[in-house]
């Protein structure tokens, strides 16, 4: 069956309108669907409602940034950085091009500025170098777009879309039913060795997280490095039943307003790059509770917690 993935494409508008227009045609080569905010009728909702609900139909989350933050909602927070952490609340892969600073030819009246230049700043800075690609030209973007679309989707298969004609018959789908129980009992073989491979990785990733906070004490300037391990290991078990982000954001910051931070926005953008691991390690994950979205540990989050407390 000829599978194709709807591709949400997210930036700032107006100073990427020809990278947007490159990027819909390569999507557009490679067979699959690309959904913009430009591509959208008025409608009574509000746009952050439309908004989610294309992402929510999304297959992959596709984000373009230069050297904008963009529009601001009425909450304080950019529209562009809005549709990334929701669109990683709702798991869904997210892959981002960032401009590379190399690039000095720029148009002026693109360039933020004062406040909107630091919210930028804060915003590129919870991505590293495994979450982004550098591009310096709209056919260097191009092309990178097709190369690590195609290896995303082959790492992170998602539902996609089929023509209905090709929709399986109930025969073929019993035939897929039992191969995929054989499926299942040969790959359960292997899933402790692969198991215990994952979570290698993601400790060891969590391990190499290191934020340093500015600390002042008794007149003292200072600094205190917060490791991702230590503070998995320390408040992981509050996730173990589910809780709401801001439960979860409360405590530990409680817990590192003990060592005197100066500034309360380090200690928040330090829990949205630790979040952002979190989900993108498949360690937690956010779930719908009685309309609310609860932050839980996944199965492999609860393993890691095992080993690191129980082990």
């Amino acid at each position: 069956m000829d599978k194709k993935y709807q591709i949400f494409i997210s930036s700032t508008y107006k100073d990427l309108i020809e990278q947007r227009e490159a990027v819909v045609k390569n999507v557009l080569r490679m067979g699959h669907l690309p959904v913009g905010m430009e591509m959208f009728d008025a409608a009574d909702d509000s746009q952050w409602e439309v908004i989610k609900r294309h992402i929510n139909n999304s297959d992959y989350y596709l984000l373009i940034i230069a050297r904008r933050y963009g529009s601001i909602d009425d909450d304080g927070v950019g529209f562009t950085e809005k549709e990334y952490s929701y669109a990683l609340e709702q798991g869904v892969p997210c892959i981002a091009f960032m401009l590379d600073d190399s690039v000095k030819t720029w148009n002026n009246d693109f360039i933020d500025s004062g406040r909107e230049k630091k919210r930028l700043t804060l915003f590129k800075s919870r991505f590293n170098k495994k979450l982004v690609n550098f591009w310096t030209t709209t056919d260097n973007l191009a092309l990178q777009v097709s190369h690590s679309l195609s290896t995303l989707m082959t790492i992170k298969p998602r539902m996609g879309w089929i023509r209905g004609n090709e929709a399986a018959s109930p025969l073929v789908a019993e035939e897929i039913s039992r191969l995929s129980r054989e499926n299942s009992v040969l790959q359960s073989k292997l899933l402790s060795q692969e198991g215990n491979k994952e979570l290698n990785e993601s400790q060891n990733i969590l391990n190499n997280f290191n934020y340093t906070l500015t600390t002042y004490k008794n007149n003292i300037k200072g600094n205190y490095v917060v490791n991702g391990l230590e503070l998995y290991k320390s408040n992981a078990s509050a996730l173990l039943h589910g809780v709401s982000k801001n439960y979860f954001y409360r405590n530990i910051k409680s817990e590192l307003q003990k060592f005197s931070i100066t500034d309360p926005s380090e200690i928040s953008l330090l829990l949205d790059m630790f979040l952002d691991q979190l989900l993108i390690l498949d360690l937690a994950s956010f779930k719908e509770r009685e309309n609310t979205n609860i932050l839980e540990l996944t199965s492999k989050g609860k393993s890691l917690f095992a080993r690191l407390n129980y082990n």
